[in-house]
């Protein structure tokens, strides 16, 4: 997965001008497809050394190495991607996944004026987590969630995360897949209705137990489900697939 992150500071701590913001992200995604393709690269551009034939390993397991790009909302980056011939992966972190679909419709477009061949792929990246029940999943979720967006956002300015707006996420048709296994499976199959995706990556994040210090995970009572939860999310799923197609 390659992306511009959703972040800036990496770029004065590594000399870069934010001006070039988008040629650093077209010229190092060049770089990594050159990489990909040939053991011993050549290849020049305007914001580091060129390479001359200098071999770069270790060598990938998988050839070609797949390469997904991650894109938050941006439609230069997808054009980009596309124009390429690479998967995107839509990250839906905040607001309702039917705002996403204009992206989704992009990529598809781009992707027949470039005249590629083949299934264009568009992928969904979701948060979530699943518990025996919607009120456990978020009573468990909710400090892991307020300290993963409230730690950054503090660090630049931003109010702090609430508990009203954790919920408002948790709701049917917002971007968090936090419940039970039951509903959770329904909304991890209603992107591909709106998005028309084609795989979905659910980030299960680990839990913190209320209290218990930032930087020593808990035990994982809730994440992967066992016995009948697991069963309750595999049909859920396949039964909103076939519903869908």
């Amino acid at each position: 997965m390659v992306g511009c992150g959703s972040f800036i500071e990496s770029y004065p701590l590594f000399g870069f001008d934010l001006e070039h913001y988008d040629q650093l992200a077209t010229e190092k995604l060049e770089l990594l497809l050159s990489i990909r393709a040939q053991t011993n690269v050549i290849w020049s551009g305007s914001h580091r050394a060129a390479l001359s034939g200098q071999g770069v390993y270790p060598r990938p397991v998988q050839n070609p190495l797949p390469v997904f790009v991650g894109v938050g909302g941006t439609p230069h980056s997808v054009v980009r991607a596309t124009t390429l011939g690479l998967p995107v992966i839509i990250a839906i972190i905040g607001g309702q996944p039917a705002q996403f679909r204009p992206l989704a419709d992009l990529y598809r477009q781009t992707w027949k004026r470039a005249g590629h061949t083949g299934e264009p792929f568009v992928g969904v990246h979701n948060i979530g987590f699943i518990a025996e029940t919607n009120e456990q999943a978020a009573e468990v979720f909710w400090p892991t969630y307020r300290d993963l967006f409230g730690k950054p956002g503090c660090e630049r300015g931003w109010p702090p995360v609430t508990r009203s707006q954790f919920e408002a996420q948790c709701s049917a048709h917002a971007a968090l897949m936090v419940g039970d296994s039951e509903n959770r499976g329904e909304e991890t199959a209603r992107p591909k209705r709106i998005v028309g995706r084609t795989r979905t990556h659910h980030d299960p994040t680990r839990p913190r137990r209320p209290g218990a210090r930032a930087d020593r995970p808990c035990h994982r009572t809730a994440w992967p489900p066992s016995g009948a939860a697991a069963a309750g999310v595999i049909a859920a799923v396949i039964s909103a697939f076939q519903g869908s197609m």
